[in-house]
């Protein structure tokens, strides 16, 4: 059977406007035997229509656009129907009176296609990265199919591109039109201007308008087209004018072809050539191939989710993202299926030509005996370091003697200024201070007393603690987890790009540091925000991706950390952790979930209005730790029992329980025996017995003891306490009685001899030997 390839048009009217649209399908195959027209979606989208596929009741949320075929010129929309589960829309035979009458025809296919094409396959091959990620449009490799050129009969038929036809014809469109009669002088009449073009075109001046405008035409043409010898003529006027009248007409070269020094050689015999080559690899495309390559900076956030998360306006985010980079990309992923990479290379890796302020602020009072605002890490102020280009760097400490530390830890990350200028407190200039300043060549500066206004750090420091408030209130935080919050706010205010002269359009990273600032680990996140990280230990059945909060980056492990804050209210840096879905923040199990965490943070930190509700309060038989310049105090933390979430202990071996591993001597049978107390006897409820006191005579708990003989046995704590302190004298020693030496030995080759038992000083002093040997 022959099946031929035509040219043909199929009629579609709509069944809700009754529009009658003609419908050009070029180059289809014709099998008369088919009932149905069949057309692939492909070879439509390549003809520039907008085909949907995919049904609307599979759809969650349809529109009109879903389901049906769209030409976006005119809007005209074909809607697709079901038979069975093929797609469809009606269509009939037009009658010839319906082809001349018709006056809206759409072409469904491209003119010219090659189904066999290798270049779809590698265009569309390259969409993705090696990772099977979407790569951006313009680091995107496009391969141009190479379409065999035709002989020089079908040359003159061949057409330009969309692109570049639509630009030729914007080019010609922009030009004047200046009828011929205009252009071309009466010279029946005019025979002052016949006289004047006798002699060159160049006098008359309709006619030298005319080349001008023609060539200005000319020239639009080439630049539209990215050509730069697209002329039929060596000048703007000819030398070898043809006529004697009017000087357009211009006689062509009649030399023969192959002699003619003027003309290059065949264009297209020579492209037949190179193409041959080609397909034959003996000529490498790229000898003769020009290509260009642009690149910028890698982006993974957009304006629109910075200004959201970092609560800056759009112009600045906008901003901020030109002036940074984002080098490390994470996908949202919802699966955490395994961990993250560890190459932070890329962020990983001074003089400071400026003058810093700095100073001192607190975030704890005393009210009646009680502290508040100290944070879970303990700290109670904050050391601000500021320049007046505003950049920004804190270090929360314990006290104020630590601002000696502080300042290592600046001159360490930051670098070391000329200058850093301070009020006159005793702190600040102390002698530690002002010795450090003298090792890195930095010279401290005090103010005079009673001008803090002139102090540039005190106005940041109001800054810094609106923009905490006002993320700690809007994400309902803890108050105890202040300085996670000022510390991720000095981060980006370093990296937000404001609109100030002396910024010029930078951030304070970049005029500071000299390098541009990244925001791979600050964009991703707000403050406080719900995320799901991956927890490695967990072991079957329990979940690896359990629910946090996040707190901001942190320099503990990878760049790319963020300190999580878990349900038990502890901290732990991670760099597996992703946000939580759309789903799941909507689901009703995922909120349970929440609630329950929040709850359990509320009863240990408290919210964002009320501190914790266990305050330490100071009494008079408290322990206060010893504290001196030289040596840091020592503080013994305080444990609680592990609990799961039903109050059930999952440590049975709590510690603060004084009797466990304790060595005791009690009576088995009718003997005594050394054993040690191992942990609390387990009742076959699976519950401890008994209560524990730290008063023995209270203490009702019932222990587990093992002797050497590895027997264990059951005894009250009663019991063993009385055991424990009749072996110890008054002030707490063991003693052990023996009744009699029944035997001794020794070994010659380590014992010290009588003899050798003493020595002989310089000064002539007889002492004993004294050895560990024997």
């Amino acid at each position: 059977m022959t099946v031929e390839v035509v040219d043909a048009a199929v009629q579609y009217v709509s069944p809700y406007t009754s529009t009658v649209a003609m419908l050009v399908i070029r180059n289809a195959l014709e099998v008369p035997a088919m009932e149905h027209n069949l057309i692939p979606p492909f070879m439509m989208r390549e003809a520039g229509v907008q085909v949907s596929s995919t049904p609307k009741i599979q759809i969650s949320d349809p529109s009109v656009d879903d389901h049906a075929i769209l030409f976006k010129e005119t809007k005209f929309r074909i809607p697709l129907l079901l038979e069975g589960v093929f797609s469809y829309f009606p269509t009939s035979k037009p009658s010839e009176s319906d082809l001349m009458a018709s006056k809206d025809v759409y072409i469904l296919t491209p003119e010219h296609w090659d189904p066999h094409s290798p270049s779809y396959a590698a265009n569309e091959e390259s969409m993705l990265d090696w990772e099977g990620n979407l790569v951006e449009s313009k680091f995107r490799k496009t391969e141009i199919p190479l379409i065999e050129i035709p002989d020089e009969g079908e040359i003159a038929g061949m057409k330009t591109s969309a692109v570049e036809t639509s630009m030729v014809d914007a080019a010609m469109e922009a030009e004047s039109y200046i009828p011929d009669d205009e252009i071309q002088p009466n010279l029946a009449t005019d025979h002052t201007s016949q006289e004047l073009l006798d002699v060159s075109c160049i006098y008359h001046d309709l006619t030298l308008s005319a080349r001008m405008e023609e060539r200005a035409r000319l020239g639009r043409y080439q630049m539209s087209i990215g050509a730069t010898n697209a002329r039929y003529e060596l000048g703007l006027v000819s030398d070898d004018e043809s006529d004697s009248g009017d000087g357009t007409t211009y006689e062509p070269c009649e030399c023969s072809e192959d002699n003619c020094e003027g003309d290059d050689q065949d264009t297209t015999s020579s492209a037949q050539e190179a193409l041959k080559e080609i397909d034959e690899d003996e000529l490498d495309i790229e000898s003769f191939m020009m290509s260009a390559a642009s690149a910028d900076n890698p982006r993974g956030v957009k304006p629109d989710h910075l200004s959201k998360i970092w609560r800056i306006s759009h112009d600045e985010a906008k901003a901020t993202l030109e002036a940074t980079s984002q080098r490390s990309i994470r996908k949202e992923n919802p699966k955490l299926a395994r961990n993250y990479g560890t190459n932070d290379r890329m962020l990983r890796y001074r003089r400071i030509n400026d003058y810093f302020f700095m100073d001192t602020f607190f975030a704890t009072m005393r009210r009646k005996n009680k502290v508040y605002g100290t944070s879970t890490r303990g700290n109670t102020c904050c050391q601000v370091f500021v320049t007046d280009k505003n950049f920004v760097y804190v270090v929360p400490m314990k006290s104020k003697r630590d601002i000696p530390k502080a300042l290592k830890q600046f001159a360490k990350e930051v670098g070391a200024p000329d200058a850093i200028i301070c009020d006159f407190s005793g702190e600040q200039n102390s002698d530690e201070v002002r010795k450090f300043m003298s090792d890195i060549g930095t010279t401290l500066r005090a103010l005079e007393e009673g001008t803090p206004w002139s102090n540039k750090a005190e106005l940041y420091i109001g800054l810094l603690k609106e923009a905490v408030r006002k993320d700690m209130r809007e994400a309902n935080c803890p108050l105890v987890f202040w300085d996670y919050c000022i510390e991720r706010q000095a981060r980006i205010n370093n990296l937000t790009v404001k609109d100030t002269f002396k910024m010029q359009g930078r951030n304070p990273q970049s005029i500071i540091t000299g390098e541009e600032g990244d925001i791979s680990n600050l964009c991703q996140y707000g403050f406080y925000d719900w995320v799901y990280y991956r927890d490695r230990t967990a072991t079957f059945p329990f979940n690896k991706e359990v629910l946090g909060r996040v707190l901001g980056p942190t320099e503990k492990g990878n760049e790319m950390c963020q300190m999580i804050l878990k349900a038990n209210g502890t901290t732990v840096p991670k760099r597996t952790v992703r946000p939580l879905t759309v789903a799941e923040i909507h689901s009703d199990s995922e909120k349970k979930k929440r609630n329950v965490y929040d709850r359990l943070i509320e009863a240990r930190h408290g919210t964002s209005i009320n501190p914790p509700s266990k305050e330490k309060v100071k009494s008079d038989n408290e322990w206060d730790p010893y504290v001196d310049e030289d040596e840091a105090p020592m503080e013994m933390p305080e444990t609680e029992e592990p609990v799961d979430a039903t109050g059930k202990a999952i440590n049975q071996l709590p510690a603060y329980d004084k009797l466990i591993h304790a060595k005791v001597q009690l009576q088995v049978d009718e003997q005594m025996q050394k054993g040690k107390v191992t942990k609390r006897a387990i009742g076959p409820n699976g519950v401890t017995a008994g209560t524990y006191d730290d008063n023995p005579y209270l203490n009702t708990v019932i222990y587990e003891v093992e002797f050497d003989d590895g027997q264990v046995r059951e005894y009250a704590a009663n019991l063993i306490a009385e055991n424990i302190l009749t072996q110890v004298d008054s002030e707490g020693y063991s003693t052990t009685l023996m009744e009699a030496i029944i035997d001794h030995r020794k070994d010659p080759s380590k014992a010290v001899a009588i003899s050798d038992g003493f020595i002989v000083t310089r000064s002539g002093q007889r002492r004993r030997r004294q050895t560990t040997i024997g």
